[in-house]
């Protein structure tokens, strides 16, 4: 079955392109002179452009002038969809901030957007260590990112996010009071694709017995899915699915392969 393929954002960490997408005037402060580029591989903390085709997270402590950034690398499923909950190790793989693990994820019912485009990010969270901090409303930021024509437009402290015209997007997202009342700033780079129906396992727009045979690898123990394919197939009991992928899920596929 042909399942149509409607385009939602997916958070892409880590992504570059070989040229820059823009160059701006703008003198705003932690937007001056924004130049979207890419970085090279081996780039460590703090010696790469913090405006970067690389999604990267940035603070900076209330004295000071200057932000330190810290890349941002791909979580298991290589970032978020709309309204998927997803666990440390997801949306972001470790990487080291103040020399300590830190991971991003989402709780809850994940990253949404409404009718009017705007994506909100209230159920956002960091993992340092051991800690959980609030990246959304919580933190006392604003979680909502409007469309905009341009982020490099974006006075400090304003969100927004962006379509370009090679179908990826920039999104900026600003917030504060999570770090000892550092400031702190994240950019999200990736594409948009296109939504993968429930049953739909390995993502190929249909469902079909390919799905229903990676389901039954996954239950016998021969293969080890991502927890997105896991979502993904597990739709029983169908008015609260349980979060695990057996033997009644494929029963469901099964049927939803049948249509």
């Amino acid at each position: 079955m042909d399942i149509p393929k409607t385009p939602v954002l997916i958070l892409l960490i880590g992504i570059t392109l070989a040229a820059p997408l823009f160059v701006t005037t703008a003198s705003a402060d932690h937007y001056a002179e924004m130049e979207i580029i890419g970085v090279p591989a081996s780039a460590g903390p703090w010696s790469w452009p913090v405006d970067s085709e690389y999604s990267w997270l940035s603070h900076r402590f209330p004295a000071a002038t200057t932000w330190h950034s810290w890349r941002l690398h791909p979580g298991t499923d290589g970032g978020i969809q709309f309204g998927s909950a997803q666990p440390p190790g997801e949306l972001t793989a470790e990487f080291l901030m103040f020399n300590i693990s830190t991971s991003i994820y989402s709780t809850g019912n994940g990253v949404t957007i409404n009718t009017s485009e705007t994506v909100n990010l209230d159920n956002l969270r960091r993992l340092h260590g051991n800690t959980v901090y609030d990246l959304g409303s919580g933190a006392g930021a604003d979680p909502n990112v409007p469309l905009v024509p341009d982020v490099t437009q974006l006075l400090p402290g304003e969100n927004g996010w962006q379509i370009n015209p090679d179908s990826t997007y920039h999104m900026i997202y600003n917030t504060a009071g999570n770090c000892a009342g550092c400031e702190m700033l994240l950019h999200f780079y990736g594409n948009l694709l296109p939504v993968m129906a429930d049953g739909d396992i390995n993502g190929d727009g249909k469902i079909n017995v390919a799905d229903i045979l990676l389901a039954e690898r996954h239950v016998a123990g021969l293969v080890q899915l991502t927890p997105g394919q896991i979502a993904r197939g597990d739709l029983a009991p169908a008015e609260n699915s349980d979060g695990a992928l057996t033997i009644a899920d494929i029963y469901l596929i099964f049927g939803l392969s049948q249509q």
